[in-house]
C-alpha cells in the first residue's frame, strides 16, 4: 500500500466544501488504512478506510467513508455530543491474478460513471425504486 497522504474529497454543496481527511495510521495486520475528517469533536469525525487483500487468485480493494451526523444533547445542565445517524459509502473491487491494468482502470472508470448516471441517482439520491 502507498504510503498514506492527506485525501480531499469535495461534498456536494450548491457551493461544494472540501473535506481533508487526515491519515491515522494502517493496521498491519488488518492491512485497513484509516484517514478522518476532524471536527474537532472525534464523535463527529468523517472516516475513510481503505484495505486490500489478497484471496487466493483474487485481489479485493474496498474503501468505506463513514459520515456521521451529530447534535449536542444537554442533560441536567452536562452537554454532550451524540451520533443521531450515519451514512455509509463502500466501494469494493475484486480483480483476478490474471487482470491487466487496464482491464481494472476500464472497470473503475465505469465505476466512476455509474455515480452520475440517473439509474444510479435514482435510487442512492432520491431513493426510489428502479422501474
Amino acid at each position: 500500500m502507498p504510503s498514506q497522504a492527506n485525501v480531499v474529497l469535495n461534498d456536494a454543496e450548491s457551493t461544494p466544501v472540501a473535506h481533508t481527511f487526515t491519515p491515522r495510521g494502517l493496521d498491519p495486520q488488518t492491512r485497513v488504512a484509516r484517514w478522518h475528517a476532524s471536527t474537532g469533536v472525534p464523535i463527529a469525525d468523517e472516516i475513510l478506510t481503505i484495505s486490500y487483500r489478497d484471496q487466493g487468485t483474487r485481489h479485493k480493494a474496498k474503501a468505506v467513508i463513514t459520515d456521521p451526523v451529530v447534535s449536542v444533547e444537554t442533560i441536567n445542565g452536562v452537554s454532550k455530543s451524540v451520533i443521531l445517524r450515519s451514512a455509509y459509502l463502500t466501494i469494493e473491487a475484486t480483480f483476478d491474478d490474471e487482470s491487466t491494468e487496464q482491464e481494472r482502470m476500464n472497470t473503475i472508470a465505469l465505476g466512476k460513471d455509474l455515480l452520475s448516471d440517473p439509474a444510479f441517482t435514482a435510487s442512492f439520491i432520491d431513493l426510489e425504486p428502479n422501474t
